[in-house]
């Protein structure tokens, strides 16, 4: 009896290495994946597969996403505080907020509270018809309004002149240039303006040469101081001697004999003196012009004389004209 428990055990060991042994040798062979539990919102699913041999696998399927509704407002929000928006997953009903932001301040249209002038802004005050809320705005400076201006300095052909104006609402003062005025020319290139003539040279060099104011009276004056004659000159006119190089003009003198000695029925001439300038009140040539013998109140008309080798291109120069002994 003995004998036969023993043998029995051994046996059932052997039986059992076989079968271990068998085991130690084998390569599972897994089959298609199911779906052992599906995946939720909040819980992860499970994945499993099996051998023949009874061996299994698994593998976690990841949660699924929440599918929110489109939220409600549960605090509204303001000009002062942000809101909060509340959504619900339509799944699981877990929820989530979500900060609203502050809404705008709708303000009035303003009122001016300091009115700005011409020499100071002014300030309009808004307030917020929602909550109350104030803020403030600068205002511009208005523009000033000037009167017509005084006349300071008159303009010249050449040089600009200047008019100061006054602001009507602050007493204000500006300065405004007034452009030259321009040349203008007559016939004989004597501008009518400041009686300066004007010669070009072939180079395009100017020559300026100022005429005195017209008309004016010239007399002749005898030995013992006494007017012997008198004319009233009341054109002069200059131009570059043809023949001659450009350091040379001729003076043309136009007037009337206004008054003799012998009577107004005497005939003689009328002697009118002159004298030219530079620009640095240099004399560069002087003379005397006389005119065809004429009658008191009889006229004369582009008499000349001349003014030789003393003109340089580009340069400035005066004429006057005097009475004579």
């Amino acid at each position: 009896m003995k004998n036969s428990k023993i043998s029995l055990l051994l046996t059932a060991i052997l039986f059992f290495t076989v079968i271990l042994a068998s085991c130690g040798t084998h390569i599972h062979e897994f089959g298609e994946w199911t779906t052992v539990k599906e995946p939720t919102c909040t819980e992860e699913g499970l994945l499993e597969s099996r051998c023949y041999c009874g061996e299994a696998e698994t593998e976690n399927i990841p949660k699924k996403e929440h599918v929110f509704d489109d939220g409600v407002i549960t605090t509204e929000p303001t000009c002062t505080e942000s809101g909060v928006m509340q959504y619900t997953c339509t799944l699981c009903g877990e929820t989530k907020t979500e900060i609203l932001p502050n809404k705008e301040h709708v303000f009035d249209d303003g009122v001016i509270t300091i009115e700005p002038t011409c020499t100071e802004k002014g300030t309009k005050q808004y307030t917020c018809t929602l909550c109350g809320e104030i803020k403030t705005e600068n205002l511009p400076k208005k523009e000033h309004v000037f009167d017509d201006g005084i006349i300071t300095t008159e303009p010249t052909c050449i040089k600009s002149g200047n008019k100061k104006l006054t602001c009507l609402l602050c007493g204000a003062t500006m300065d405004q240039n007034i452009k030259p005025l321009g040349h203008d020319f007559d016939a004989n290139n004597v501008c009518e303006t400041c009686g300066k003539t004007f010669l070009k040279t072939k180079n395009s060099q100017i020559v300026e040469i100022t005429i005195p104011k017209l008309p004016k009276t010239i007399s002749d004056y005898k030995y013992n101081g006494t007017v012997d004659s008198s004319c009233k000159v009341t054109a002069i006119s200059c131009e570059f001697l043809a023949s001659y190089s450009e350091d040379s003009i001729k003076i043309f003198f136009t007037g009337e004999k206004t008054y003799d000695s012998d009577g107004a029925g005497q005939s003689s001439s009328c002697r009118i003196g002159w004298k030219l300038y530079d620009d640095e009140d240099y004399v560069v040539d002087s003379g005397t012009f006389y005119s065809e013998s004429i009658k008191t109140g009889e006229k004369f008309k582009n008499g000349y004389s001349y003014a030789s080798d003393c003109i340089e291109p580009g340069g400035s120069y005066r004429l006057e004209i005097l009475d004579v002994n």
